[in-house]
């Protein structure tokens, strides 16, 4: 696995993609999105650290994109404020579900500012069998956004450690009926 993993990752970086990826951990269950929010705060440092150029381009097009609501994400993600600054607006309260309606609908807008066709985004996930439900609803929301074709996630679980009745398993058959690319 790690060496499939290398071979793709190694032809996306020489091509100017980016290529993040995350390790679920049966300890981390009880911290939703903790996977998540590390790789993605490795993607803005590897962001941040390009030329002043680079980073100008960047950090207008993820303020066009994700707008006034980026202070979620910042609050998500720290590190996003070395790309973007400090967010200015503090986000608005809402209730659970809402909440992670508005997360996944914010994260989906942050990653199609980042991955685009000249710098597609790989996303590698392992041991999914292991991941929390809200990671694997902000997974699911990510590859089935259809106005996003430059995202390809890799995710990696054991078979045998996933039943029917999993939330993986579910997210997988939920994939598979809108037949997604």
């Amino acid at each position: 696995k790690s060496a499939l993993v290398q071979q793709l990752k190694a032809p996306v970086i020489e091509n100017g993609g980016h290529f993040v990826c995350g390790k679920f951990d049966q300890q981390q269950q009880m911290e939703p999105l903790s996977v998540i929010t590390a790789a993605f705060s490795n993607l803005c440092d590897m962001l941040a650290s390009k030329d002043a150029n680079e980073l100008k381009q960047t950090r207008a097009v993820i303020k066009e994109v994700v707008g006034s609501e980026i202070s979620v994400l910042v609050s998500l993600i720290p590190t996003l404020s070395q790309i973007i600054g400090s967010a200015k607006s503090q986000p608005v309260k809402v209730g659970c579900i809402e909440a992670l309606n508005r997360l996944k609908y914010i994260f989906r807008l942050f990653v199609r500012s980042i991955a685009t066709p000249a710098r597609p985004l790989v996303l590698f996930m392992d041991d999914l069998q292991w991941a929390d439900s809200v990671s694997l609803d902000l997974i699911e929301s990510l590859i089935t956004d259809g106005e996003n074709k430059s995202l390809l996630f890799v995710g990696a679980y054991r078979e045998n450690e996933v039943s029917q009745s999993h939330h993986l398993s579910i997210m997988i058959h939920k994939i598979e009926r809108k037949s997604i690319p």
